[in-house]
């Protein structure tokens, strides 16, 4: 799940632009993450506090809220703790 200002990178085309030197493209990384099987969920008031429409998300992008994310972490027989 995106957060904070990482909802920036659920933007169409955002994540063309983030390379670290060593790595392929973050966006060629989301596209293998996504043919795997993988969603993307991004949290709606992060959205909403820096003004991002659905409209300008991509097209794998899920919008949830708190509820929906304890759900998911309830049900996972993995998670990972940031």
């Amino acid at each position: 799940m995106l957060q904070v200002t990482g909802v920036f990178l659920a933007t169409t085309g955002y994540a063309e632009h983030v390379h670290a030197p060593g790595f392929p493209p973050l966006a060629e990384l989301m596209e293998l993450f996504f043919e795997a099987g993988g969603q993307l969920m991004v949290c709606s008031p992060c959205l909403q506090a820096r003004k991002i429409s659905p409209q300008q998300l991509i097209p794998q992008a899920q919008i949830i809220a708190g509820a929906t994310l304890v759900s998911e972490l309830l049900s996972a027989s993995n998670t990972a703790c940031y």
